[in-house]
């Protein structure tokens, strides 16, 4: 398990440091909903999907860990978030368990294996600086990083005021 820090490169006067761990992650079921995203509707997006997620959840009684999930799908043809196509994202939900899914919503799972690890301590729109600070620490450390990223939303400990997000990037082989 390697652990480097790095620190935000993206903000004002008030930066966080960030410290990045290698992290062997085991795959966790997710109720989830694709869907393409930009920077100017991410946030109403995501909101809006989740909402969908957690009807479902609560309408089936599905066993649930109570952790919102943003999957980010970058791909060599859709990687710019600033574009007007955006990315390839799913908003979803933590599940106890495998189930059934049903018109948009899906069974889906985060990545398997290891992974570039950080916390973000903070309101979400300074989210871009916990992730600029793993991929400056996986260029620096010559650590090639695989397509998929995730956010976990309302891990403990957080507050309402300062909300703890988990941003995790999965490390090639």
């Amino acid at each position: 398990r390697g652990v480097g820090s790095g620190t935000s490169v993206i903000g004002g006067t008030n930066r966080m440091t960030y410290q990045v761990e290698i992290k062997e992650v085991a795959s966790q079921p997710l109720a989830a909903v694709r869907f393409n995203a930009n920077a100017r509707n991410i946030a109403h997006t995501i909101t809006t999907t989740l909402s969908k997620v957690w009807a479902f959840i609560k309408a089936r009684q599905l066993p649930h860990l109570g952790i919102n999930v943003v999957l980010y799908h970058p791909t060599p043809e859709r990687c710019d978030l600033f574009s007007d196509e955006g990315i390839a994202m799913e908003a979803a939900v933590q599940v106890a368990q495998p189930f059934e899914g049903e018109g948009e919503i899906c069974l889906s799972q985060t990545p398997a294996g290891k992974a570039a690890a950080t916390t973000h301590l903070g309101p979400y729109h300074k989210l871009v600086e916990a992730h600029a600070a793993i991929l400056a620490w996986c260029a620096e450390h010559d650590t090639p990083f695989a397509a998929v990223h995730w956010r976990a939303y309302g891990t403990w400990p957080g507050t309402a005021t300062c909300p703890r997000t988990d941003v995790l990037i999965s490390l090639q082989g």
